[in-house]
């Protein structure tokens, strides 16, 4: 909504591309997290198998899986993960 203040670039989609082959890599590893985390919530509450995402999340990942997505949440600065 913030665009329509800004006539000239209203309508636009910005996209980025990582040229780096391991940045590559960790936003996609990111970005699996993240719509898994998603999906979960997107769930009705009265639904949902597990009454925390962590736990789902712990039951649904390898304990590899979520110490790699906290490393790279470590290197990136990333919050709330």
């Amino acid at each position: 909504k913030a665009w329509g203040r800004l006539s000239s670039i209203s309508g636009l989609t910005i996209r980025y591309c990582l040229l780096e082959e391991e940045l590559q890599k960790d936003a996609s590893s990111l970005r699996e997290y993240t719509d898994l985390c998603d999906s979960y919530m997107r769930i009705p509450r009265d639904e949902r198998p597990y009454s925390k995402l962590s736990a789902y999340i712990e039951n649904t990942l390898s304990v590899e899986e979520i110490e790699h997505v906290r490393v790279l949440a470590e290197r990136y600065s990333i919050a709330r993960i």
